[in-house]
């Protein structure tokens, strides 16, 4: 099950046109860049057994790729 972090994140990556960073989310959330760093890692793990895929480049920050929308939407 998702926090409300995670939950407001996730809908961040499913909004997002581009990649996001930490530093942009956390403004954003309204909390640091690291807790945002540590709930990505938690989402990254919850997303690849559901059909989609979170990829983090340094430098450039995150993309949310929906690989099975079929099982996706069913947890998401």
């Amino acid at each position: 099950m998702l926090s409300l972090r995670q939950e407001e994140l996730l809908k961040r990556l499913m909004q997002a046109e581009q990649e996001l960073t930490s530093e942009e989310i956390a403004r954003v959330i309204g909390v640091t860049s690291r807790t945002i760093r540590t709930n990505m890692k938690a989402l990254k793990s919850m997303l690849e057994e559901n059909g989609a895929a979170l990829h983090m480049k340094r430098g450039a920050g995150y993309t949310l790729n929906v690989e099975d929308y079929g099982a996706f939407f069913v947890h998401f």
